[in-house]
């Protein structure tokens, strides 16, 4: 427990001390060039007519729409002197190009690849799981499911930090986001399907605001057994033999007017950070003479 509050408070210090470069290397472009490929784009950043290095920036997480910024800047290592999207390149210069393509490929399949697998969402056609997170959302309680590396590594920095803060932290509280309408499901989707949404459109929803829910969905839900995220609730088990990792839901379901309701759980609140911490240790390894902003 120790030491990861001294990891924590390490990291909060070096963003502190970075912060200043980290500004003023965002600040100082004047200017852009455009290089596209089938799923991003990159651009070119210039000062004073110096190209000094390159920006990825895409939107990922479904609906909530989070952008994930990568900005990679010219070394020794990997020299980026040159428009990218200029049509005269060297072989040199087109073999840092295509280094570049490689790297931000890498960059944005594994964003998509956390986000399939976080993702709280359903096909909205019959009601599937669409991802490792909704899987476990529809799980009953006692059962166990086979889950991505990932969602495992997830899941336990989330019981790290559930354990870390008291519960303040606690990705098992989906079920009350959910209730009071702030979940995607009601605010992009306009989806009032549940038995505990009350009956407005989505029009009405972004017009006049969301009536306040049923005093008993409140209550059902905010018991501390229900969000219970702990290590004997949320249960993970990992098969190093077979290279397979497993999430067992031992939380009793609470039922409300007839209705019986699982444990939800949403892992938005560390995905992100955990993307970017994924492409750190990515670019460090393939870049190591690099100097990179990740945000």
């Amino acid at each position: 427990m120790k030491k990861l509050l001294l990891t924590i408070l390490i990291a909060v210090l070096a963003v502190s001390l970075l912060a200043p470069l980290c500004v003023s290397a965002l600040s100082v472009g004047e200017s852009e060039t455009v290089y596209r490929t089938d799923n991003y784009s990159l651009t070119t950043l210039v000062n004073n007519g110096k190209v000094y290095g390159v920006s990825f920036s895409e939107t990922y997480f479904g609906s909530s729409g989070i952008a994930v910024t990568v900005e990679l800047y010219s070394q020794t290592g990997l020299v980026i002197d040159f428009p990218l999207n200029a049509s005269n390149l060297t072989s040199e210069q087109l073999a840092v190009r295509n280094k570049l393509v490689e790297i931000f490929d890498w960059i944005d399949a594994r964003v998509k690849r956390v986000d399939s697998v976080a993702n709280t969402q359903y096909d909205g056609a019959n009601g599937n799981p669409l991802s490792d997170v909704s899987k476990y959302n529809v799980a009953s309680y006692g059962t166990e499911i086979e889950i991505d590396a990932d969602i495992y590594k997830m899941l336990e920095i989330s019981q790290e930090m559930y354990a870390v803060t008291n519960g303040a932290f606690n990705p098992a509280t989906y079920r009350l986001v959910d209730l009071w309408g702030f979940s995607s499901r009601i605010y992009s989707n306009g989806d009032f399907g549940l038995p505990y949404d009350r009956q407005v459109t989505s029009e009405e929803f972004f017009a006049d605001g969301y009536p306040l829910p049923d005093q008993k969905y409140v209550q059902a839900f905010s018991n501390s057994s229900f969000t219970d995220f702990s290590s004997s609730a949320v249960v993970l088990r990992e098969d190093t033999a077979n290279g397979k990792y497993y999430v067992a839901k031992n939380v009793q379901p609470v039922t409300v007017y007839g209705d019986i309701y699982q444990q939800w759980i949403d892992l938005g609140g560390g995905a992100k950070g955990y993307v970017v911490d994924l492409v750190k240790q990515y670019l460090a390894e393939k870049c190591p003479d690099s100097l990179f902003y990740v945000d």
